[in-house]
């Protein structure tokens, strides 16, 4: 019992972190599969700190039984993350040849 209320309360941390909430019953299916350990539980969450700054769209998001099913929190980070803007200098330079930069 202590166990399935230790899963539950750690299925809630996932999904309280997790940017995309649908498919909650498959979500918790697929957690109840890979039944995570307290160490695998916060590797999933630190994955998910640096992931969330790579999914620019939700439409890129998995949802969370994909991502469980498929490890996704074993993926390797990324060495840069993706620029969002111009740097004030390229913004300059973009303006003085005519485009327009916010």
């Amino acid at each position: 019992m202590e166990r399935r209320r230790e899963a539950d309360a750690n299925f809630l941390r996932f999904w309280e972190a997790y940017p995309r909430r649908q498919a909650r019953i498959d979500a918790v299916k697929a957690w109840n599969q890979i039944r995570p350990d307290a160490g695998t539980v916060e590797a999933i969450l630190a994955a998910l700190e640096w992931q969330r700054e790579t999914w620019d769209s939700p439409q890129f998001i998995p949802l969370p039984a994909s991502y469980l099913r498929g490890h996704r929190w074993e993926d390797e980070r990324p060495e840069q993350p993706a620029s969002k803007s111009m740097s004030a200098g390229a913004a300059a330079v973009f303006r003085v040849l005519g485009g327009k930069a916010s």
